[in-house]
């Protein structure tokens, strides 16, 4: 399968699903917030790389990975792609870094886990069927230091499955 395919199918999902963190996550951070006694700050850019942002918290969803799998007769294409949420906090205390950037995860793989199918697909028709989601991962980095400011990064891998006829 070709590239040109792995790269249209991402392009079809990536920007839906950045749409709903969009729209959810900073009511879920609400909820969270209320739920652990926190004070998570709103998130403040979606659409800034991770490793050039310089306003906190920040997300961007970025396609990690494609696998399309062609029937041999040409009658469908299963499609698996995997999109990567990265995410990052900062702050003076070193404790708080960690405690937002673990409530952070938690408020979008919750707005991951809440979507529905039209959110990311639109409608199922005869073209596009089966479609499955499930966040397969979570990932924390190491704590980078500057300026008297600690910074946390994480990334969350969302895996996303359907059939196209």
């Amino acid at each position: 399968m070709s590239n040109k395919f792995s790269a249209q199918f991402i392009r079809k999902i990536r920007p839906k699903v950045q749409a709903v963190l969009e729209r959810d996550v900073n009511p879920l951070i609400n909820e969270v917030n209320a739920e652990f006694s926190c004070q998570l700050s709103q998130v403040f850019s979606f659409d800034i790389p991770i490793a050039v942002a310089t306003q906190f918290p920040c997300i961007y969803v970025a396609g990690k990975n494609c696998k399309p799998d062609q029937s041999a007769d040409d009658s469908y294409i299963n499609n698996e792609v995997d999109l990567q949420i990265e995410m990052s906090v900062v702050d003076v205390d070193y404790n708080r870094t960690l405690d937002d950037i673990e409530l952070l995860m938690l408020a979008v793989d919750r707005a991951l886990r809440n979507m529905a199918v039209e959110d990311w697909m639109g409608a199922i028709t005869a073209i596009n069927s089966a479609p499955k989601w499930e966040v397969i991962d979570h990932q924390q980095y190491d704590l980078l230091v500057k300026d008297d400011q600690y910074r946390r990064d994480a990334v969350l891998i969302a895996r996303f499955q359907f059939m196209e006829l």
